[in-house]
Parts: C-alpha cells; sequence; structure tokens
C-alpha cells in the first residue's frame, strides 16, 4: 500500500522530528514523544516505498496519541485503501473519513491532501462536501485553474448547472477562451433551460468557428428546444456539408428523420452511412452500433440486422471486431445459437482477445450448453492468461455442471492471483502478512469467497461452506447476494434460523425485486414455524416469478411445502405437479 504521499529521507533529516510536531499539552509530552516516534518510522518506511510497513507505523502512532493530527490524517487514508482493516462496514469508513476531514480542515493549505480528501468524499458520495473543498483550493491557489474543471464536474453531479457553470466561466476568465469548455458552457446553460443566453453563445461560436460541425449541431439541438424545426434542419445540413462522412453528424441528421416519423429517411441515410466505402471502419462500427440499439428498442424484425451484417461481413471478410458486435447483437435478440456462431468464428480470428472468449462462455451457458462454455474456457487457457472474472465465471459454471472438483481448482486459482493462500476457507484475519487489496480485488474477493461459499453447500461440507460465506460478509456485510445465499444455507442446515431470517431480511429489504430473495425469506420463515407469514411471502415471490418468467420448481416446491404446512392440501398438490413439470423442464435443458 502506497499512503498518499512520500516525505522524503533528506527532509527527515533536515528538519528533524519537528516536522510532525506541534505544540501539545504538558499531560501528553511523553504519548505525543512516542506517537511521533512511530511516524517518523512509517514516513521512512513509506520513503522507502515499505507501504504495509509504514501504514502499521502509523496505526501505531495515532493509538499512541489519537490527538496527533497528522498521524491520524495518515492512518485513516490507510484504512481508506485498505479496507479490510475496517470490517467494510460503513460506519467505520465514514469514520475514517471524518479524522482526515478535521486534519484537512485544521490545515487547509496542504493543497495535495485536501485535493486527495476531495476525491474521496466524492467516491463517497459526499459531492458536497467535494464541492466545498474544491472551492476552497480554489480560493487559496487560484493559480490552479485545473481545479475549477473538477468543481464544475462534481457540481454537474450535483445536477447544479448554475454553480458548474460559474467554475468554467472562471476558468475561461482566466485561461481564455476554450472551445471544449465553451461547448461544455453551452451544454450547461442548456440543461439549466436557459435556451436564449445558449442560443447567444452559440450563434457567437458558428460565427467564430464556421467549420465546426459540433457547433451547428449543438446550436440545431437548441433549435429544436425552441420548435424551430427549420432553422434545425438549416444547422444540421449545413453540419452535413462540413463534414459528410461524420458519424455524428449523420446519426443526428438519422435522429431528426425518426422524430419526424420518416423511417425510410432513417433507413436510408444509416444505410449509406453504414455501407458507404468513404467511412471509416470505426466510424461505422460506431453507426452500426446505435442503428442496432434502435432497432432492439423498437423490437423491429431482425431482417434489416441480417442484411447489415452480411454486407458489412462482405466488405471486411475478417474482422473479429465486426462478428464479436454480430454476437452482442444476436445475444440482444435472443437468437443465442446464432451468437454462438459468431463468438466462435470471433475466437478463432482472434484467440488471444479474453473478453471474445467471455462473451462465446456467456452465450453458451445462455443457450444450455454449460459444458460447451467449460470446454471453451480450457481452450481459451491455450491462448490467454484467463483473468480472476474469467475463472470465476468458469467456476459459476463448473458448479451449475457438477464439475465441482473443476470449480475448487479455479476458486483456488482465483484467490491466489490476490492473496497469498488458496483456501477460501482459511479466515481472512488469519493471513499474514495482513493483506492490502484494491477496491477492485475486494468485489473479485467477494465473488471468489460467495462462490465457494456456493461449492461447499453443493457438497454438503457445512463447515467450509459457512468459513467461505463468512469470509464474503467480512468484505461486505451488506452484499445481498451473499446475505441470501448464506441465509438458505442456513436455512437448509437447520442452524442460526433467526440470523439467516436477519440476512435475508436485508437481502430482500435491498432486493426486493427478486424473487429468489423473497423465496428464501418465505422458506426461513416456514422452518421458523411461521406459516402463515411464510404463505404470504411466498406468493410474493410466485407472482414476481410468473411476470419477471424466472419461475423455478424449487419456488413451486417450496409453495407446495407452505401450503401443506397451512393445510391447503389440495393447493399444494397443484404446486408440486408445477414444481415436478418445471423440475422435468430443466433436466431436459441439462
Amino acid at each position: 500500500m502506497k499512503i498518499r504521499y512520500v516525505i522524503t529521507l533528506l527532509t527527515l533529516l533536515t528538519v528533524g522530528l519537528t516536522i510532525v510536531g506541534r505544540p501539545a499539552a504538558p499531560r501528553q509530552d511523553a504519548q505525543r514523544q512516542k506517537a511521533r516516534h512511530y511516524f517518523l518510522a512509517g514516513s521512512i518506511a513509506d520513503a522507502q516505498d515499505h507501504g504495509d510497513v509504514a501504514y502499521e507505523y502509523y496505526r501505531k502512532a495515532f493509538q499512541t496519541d489519537s490527538t496527533f493530527g497528522e498521524a491520524a490524517y495518515h492512518y485513516s487514508i490507510g484504512r481508506l485503501m485498505n479496507r479490510l482493516d475496517t470490517l467494510l462496514t460503513v460506519t467505520e469508513v465514514d469514520r475514517s473519513l471524518e479524522r482526515v476531514k478535521r486534519f484537512i480542515d485544521s490545515n487547509p493549505n496542504e493543497i495535495q491532501e485536501g485535493l486527495y480528501y476531495a476525491y474521496l468524499a466524492g467516491y463517497r458520495g459526499q459531492l458536497a462536501e467535494a464541492a466545498r473543498i474544491y472551492r476552497r483550493i480554489d480560493s487559496l491557489k487560484p493559480e490552479r485553474t485545473r481545479t475549477l474543471l473538477t468543481l464544475a464536474e462534481v457540481e454537474m453531479a450535483q445536477r447544479k448547472w448554475t454553480e458548474a457553470l460559474k467554475a468554467l466561466e472562471k476558468y475561461e476568465a482566466i485561461e481564455g477562451e476554450n472551445p471544449e469548455i465553451s461547448l461544455r458552457k453551452i451544454q450547461l446553460l442548456y440543461r439549466a433551460k436557459d435556451t436564449v443566453q445558449a442560443l447567444d453563445a452559440s450563434n457567437r461560436l458558428v460565427g467564430k468557428y464556421p467549420l465546426e460541425p459540433r457547433y451547428l449541431l449543438l446550436r440545431g439541438n437548441l433549435y429544436e428546444e425552441l420548435g424551430d424545426t427549420a432553422a434545425m434542419m438549416a444547422d444540421y445540413l449545413e453540419a452535413h456539408r462540413i463534414a459528410p462522412t461524420s458519424g455524428i453528424v449523420n446519426l443526428t441528421l438519422a435522429d431528426a428523420a425518426i422524430q419526424r416519423g420518416d423511417s425510410a429517411e432513417y433507413d436510408r441515410r444509416t444505410y449509406q452511412a453504414i455501407l458507404s466505402e468513404d467511412y471509416a471502419f470505426e466510424e461505422k462500427m460506431e453507426l452500426l452500433h446505435q442503428y442496432l440499439v434502435r432497432l432492439i428498442a423498437d423490437s423491429a424484425d431482425n431482417q434489416r440486422g441480417d442484411y447489415l451484417f452480411a454486407e458489412l461481413q462482405k466488405q471486411n471478410p475478417h474482422s473479429s471486431e465486426l462478428l464479436n458486435m454480430e454476437g452482442e447483437y444476436r445475444m440482444a435478440v435472443k437468437e443465442y445459437e446464432k451468437a454462438v456462431d459468431s463468438f466462435s468464428y470471433a475466437v478463432d480470428l482472434d484467440p488471444e482477445n479474453p473478453a471474445i472468449w467471455q462473451r462465446l462462455m456467456v452465450a453458451q451457458i445462455v443457450s444450455d450448453n454449460e459444458d460447451d462454455a467449460i470446454r471453451s474456457f480450457r481452450r481459451a487457457e491455450k491462448s490467454v492468461t484467463p483473468d480472476v472474472g474469467m475463472m470465476m465465471m468458469a467456476a459459476g459454471i463448473a458448479i451449475s455442471v457438477d464439475s465441482l472438483q473443476t470449480a475448487e481448482e479455479l476458486i483456488g486459482r482465483s484467490l491466489r492471483e490476490i492473496l497469498p493462500v488458496d483456501d477460501p476457507t482459511l479466515p481472512i484475519t488469519s493471513i499474514s502478512p495482513a493483506p492490502h487489496p484494491s477496491q477492485q480485488q475486494l468485489a473479485q474477493l467477494m465473488g471468489i469467497y460467495r462462490t465457494a461459499g456456493d461449492l461447499y453447500h453443493k457438497k454438503n461440507d457445512t463447515t467450509k461452506a459457512a468459513n467461505a460465506y463468512r469470509n464474503a460478509l467480512y468484505i461486505d456485510d451488506r452484499d445481498p447476494l451473499t446475505l441470501n445465499n448464506y441465509a438458505y444455507f442456513l436455512a437448509e442446515t437447520d442452524s442460526n434460523l433467526e440470523e439467516a431470517l436477519d440476512m435475508s431480511r436485508q437481502a430482500v429489504e435491498t432486493v426486493p425485486d427478486s424473487p429468489t430473495n423473497i423465496d428464501t425469506y418465505a422458506w426461513i420463515l416456514h422452518k421458523l414455524g411461521r406459516h402463515e407469514e411464510a404463505l404470504e411471502e411466498q406468493e410474493k415471490a410466485i407472482k414476481m416469478g410468473e411476470e419477471e418468467d424466472m419461475v423455478s420448481s424449487e419456488l413451486y416446491s417450496h409453495y407446495a411445502e407452505i401450503l401443506r404446512a397451512v393445510g391447503r392440501s389440495r393447493d399444494a398438490q397443484k404446486a408440486e405437479a408445477k414444481a415436478h413439470e418445471l423440475e422435468k423442464k430443466e433436466k431436459e435443458k441439462k
């Protein structure tokens, strides 16, 4: 772990211990001196790029004297960067952030630390707090004009268009006019519904940059907002005259055709753009993507998509990118077998592209060919080095087809990519030295441990399953999928049912539109003997599952047992028959 900034050894030797010293009350002298000793050791370790050692020293410094501002800052930054140390609860993360805030507010001239704190605040969703710090830094360091650009982005994220506009205007007042900034300013005026001022600014930019089509398109958009269709089309057509091969210009004209109900014109312009030899391949791909999105949204027949791909493949017979896009399109229109064919051809052309291998595996899964997906993974290993995501996808597939040894192997390999262990049942707290994974790795670890819990659940190894699920909850004790899976595991083993009910309730509250989550909750209520409540919840799950086409034999099997528990034997028989029917279909798919 690399702490926010490095204090060089030369500086430390020159300034000595006073670098961290602030006058302290006499009663704190002994503690403060000891804390300074730890802090200095941490700073030296940091300068030598020994982040883990530095973090431990900063922690000792803070624990020795919690009023020591610099120690609190570095320790808290370390905790935010290594969330495992805080049990990853929101309370602990915010507590660390609050300590950083106190340091920053006590030392406003620490600009770099202030910028980092503002970034962290924004990352945690505290946008108003981030904006407060950026404004303060701007007042202290007005020559640092890029702060204004960051401030504008934060204000826009809060939909404070006027405040964002002020920041951009201040930037241009210092740095001079910038076409990109001017364009953003007009967009902000447009969002703020100040179309008159936006139009004035657009007129000025079109006059100043007459050969820039973006300004004509933006002014055309403003005319559309004002209801002046003739002026809008005049600007769009002028932009097309200036840049006839521009993808965005042709797309704008195609959109205008759709808005006036001229689908023939829309198709003509889009086809012309996509099939013309004058367009670069990248532009064609962008236009094709936009066109296919519209076709899918409009639930149009697939003939137009078929035609475009056939023609483009004549022009680009060996393009893995085109085949990959066709595969995505086939997936979107639920032509899964055709998607498999497209992705298969794409990986033959580009076998070293792991993303295409993964999409092929997904297509094989949704077309109920899980065994083929596992075989594709093994083929992929000969050409690429699978990352954690790819290995965990394969592990999940292996569990679904009862290839449990393969799943266990892949889980161990995935874990080893992040931690110095390959046993997912080993408690995280026992790993030494303490791990410092990144945010991305934490998300990956969550998936690894949760999948391991599912694996050992399927293997009926209750101890290992419980340990793996606990590791997942150690990383994030509010993850709804882990909560649901662990709760169901506990219910199936008839252990800690009250704890299971609480976890299941949290999962339902977080994701209330999941029939699977509600099914788990109802099943635990049933196990606790609360049959009437269970029936009410299970009927919700059944209704939701039917509406979303997410019913399963297990859903109806649980329903039958709950109905029988409340004395509705005839209804239970019907639910049981439905469960058998669904189970037969599920086996046929396998």
